[in-house]
């Protein structure tokens, strides 16, 4: 997986940098990894217009895995995809 625009990488960032803020210590939870994971998949993949969205999501799914977000969040079973 390589992130070739510094856009990309910037959200990548920004993103680590909030889970490590909210997460004490050192956590295994495969359900933190695999968001983080399929984010970082997806800033690969898709167009870069679906960026803002995908990192929003991956920022919502993480608050509510840790319990600090009790909203509604679009369909958590899948994956960072293209809307069809």
């Amino acid at each position: 997986m390589h992130m070739r625009s510094i856009d990309s990488r910037t959200r990548a960032a920004r993103v680590s940098g909030l889970l490590l803020r909210l997460v004490a210590g050192e956590v295994y939870d495969p359900k933190l990894f695999s968001i983080v994971v399929d984010f970082f998949k997806a800033l690969t993949v898709l167009p870069e217009e679906l960026h803002d969205a995908s990192e929003m999501l991956a920022v919502l799914r993480m608050l509510a895995m840790l319990g600090l977000d009790a909203g509604e969040i679009p369909d958590e079973s899948s994956t960072f995809e293209m809307p069809c």
